[in-house]
């Protein structure tokens, strides 16, 4: 597992963890977009 595949695993519990911040979480890698999860009030998608 590199870096970014950590980052994606791990990004559903930063948004769970953080749950009081409304919260954009985006991981890409040089080529792609690997995750995206919008916040409530913005949603680049």
């Amino acid at each position: 597992m590199n870096i970014v595949e950590a980052l994606v695993a791990a990004s559903p519990y930063f948004k769970t963890l953080l749950k009081e911040q409304d919260i954009m979480i985006a991981v890409n890698d040089t080529k792609q977009v690997r995750y995206y999860s919008p916040s409530n009030d913005l949603d680049l998608g």
